[in-house]
Order: structure tokens, then sequence, then C-alpha cells
């Protein structure tokens, strides 16, 4: 590992742009790395796009996984994150009440503090990234390479991504989308199906009334 490499501690959005910062420039053009790439690379935000979460992983394994698509200088691609502890941060905030409030400070702390993992579909991460992302447990399910990139990146010093990849966790535009998603389907399902909402969601994510009178008596 070269010294421009740096060895993450934590796999958070922040340690991933910080190491991007510093990468290798491209031989092509000796004035971009791929942090400075990643202003060519526009993060779709059509709302469609973020309809289609998975909110059954989310509320029974505290998982969510979110394709993002992407459009770059020569192709559309698609960014995969893989974010954990949504769902704990709601229900440690001790409401009753879900808004837009409360699911945005849960899902930037889960962004921003949390480990995340991360794929793309371009040629960059399958030949130069998705190994070093492997070595470094934030590779998502989808970019899982064991096969060490020897002659792209040798000395993990590219980054810690590809442009795509980093325009993405720059770009946060998105994440309002998921936090309006996730706030709209709780809202829906309370109203539409309390039933299942109040078997399968209330308790990971809402405080019990007597349990906040509990804690209000012992403030």
């Amino acid at each position: 590992m070269s010294d421009k490499a740096m060895q993450l501690l934590e796999a958070n959005s922040t340690e991933l742009v910080n190491k991007s910062r510093d990468g290798r420039h491209y031989k092509s053009d000796p004035s971009k790395n791929r942090f400075l790439a990643r202003r060519d690379v526009s993060v779709l935000e059509s709302s469609i796009n973020y309809n289609k979460l998975n909110m059954d992983e989310l509320f029974k394994r505290d998982v969510l996984n979110i394709a993002i698509p992407v459009r770059g200088e020569t192709d559309n691609y698609t960014v995969n994150i893989r974010m954990t502890g949504i769902i704990n941060n709601i229900k440690s905030q001790n409401v009753n009440i879900i808004n837009f409030k409360v699911v945005y400070s849960a899902v930037y702390t889960a962004y921003t503090s949390n480990d995340i993992y991360i794929s793309c579909t371009c040629p960059d991460s399958k030949y130069r990234m998705n190994y070093w992302a492997t070595r470094n447990n934030f590779a998502d399910s989808g970019a899982i390479e064991n096969r060490p990139s020897r002659i792209t990146n040798p000395n993990d010093d590219l980054g810690a991504y590809c442009k795509h990849g980093i325009a993405v966790l720059t770009q946060r535009v998105w994440l309002q989308k998921i936090i309006i998603a996730i706030e709209n389907y709780c809202k829906w399902m309370k109203r539409n199906k309390p039933d299942l909402y109040n078997t399968l969601m209330r308790d990971k994510i809402e405080i019990e009334e007597n349990s906040k009178d509990l804690v209000g008596d012992q403030a």
C-alpha cells in the first residue's frame, strides 16, 4: 500500500469521501482524480426511483438497500448503497409520532456515523475498486471481489471508489427522497393497514405511551 493510500478505520460516508479527496489523478487527465471527476456525474432525482425501497427488509432486518441511478459522461449506471441502523435510530428518539424530522435524524445519523456498503455497475468499480472495497469491508454484496487489482490499482491509491459512487456520497438530494419515502410508508401503513402496522412496525419505531410517561417521570 502506497503513502497515498488511506487505511480506513471506518467506512462511513465521511471516511469514504475523505479517502477519495487524496486519490491519485488519472493518467489520461492529470488535472483530475475521481473526487474531482464526480462533478461530471449527475445523480438522477426522480422520486419514482426511490419509491421501490424494500421496506420489508428495512423493518425486519434494519437494512436499507438503495439503487441510485446516475448519468456519467459516457453512459448511465446504478450506484447501490446499503445502510443499517435507521430503525434503531428512530426507536432511540423515544417518540410515538413519525414525521419528517424524526426520519431525517435517523437516516442522517445512520449515513454519517454507521458503516455503509457501496457498489456501482461501471467498469471502473469492477476492475479497479471492488477488490479494495472488499478488503476494506465496504463492498456491497454485488461488488465482492477477491481477485487483486494488481495492474489497475495495485496500491489502493485511487480513492475509495469510482467517481459515480463519490458523486452519490457527496450529492445528498437522494437522501431526502428516501427520508420522504420512509415517512410516507410509515404514515400510510398506520392509516391504511393498522393491524399490520401494530403487528410488524409499531414496537420497532414507537415508544409505548406508558414507557414515555415513565421516562418523563424520571427526568
